[in-house]
């Protein structure tokens, strides 16, 4: 599966966990505040927290010109989520996250 970015292609199927037969998820947020997502499995940012991710879900550091595709993960679950939609793209149970 392929997955659209800011007019950019990103192939998911690239991680391992991956299952391309996943409903279709979104997390939400607070009413009134974009920035206090809610994760399905209940994570919030004063929680364990959302991280920039790549592809796979693995921590990233996202500097401007790099191919950060705007994908956060969540800190608890390994949900792997678009930032501009909030939909979830993918998931890795165990995320590499940067010291």
């Amino acid at each position: 599966m392929d997955y659209h970015t800011k007019g950019r292609r990103i192939t998911i199927s690239t991680n391992p966990w991956y299952d391309p037969n996943m409903p279709k998820e979104f997390i939400t947020h607070e009413s009134g505040n974009e920035e206090a997502w809610i994760c399905i499995c209940g994570n919030q940012p004063p929680g364990d927290g959302f991280f920039p991710c790549d592809e796979t879900g693995n921590e990233v550091e996202p500097i401007v010109g790099s191919d950060w595709e705007n994908l956060y993960v969540c800190a608890r679950c390994g949900r792997i989520i678009d930032m501009n939609t909030l939909e979830v793209v993918g998931r890795n149970p165990h995320p590499k996250l940067l010291v």
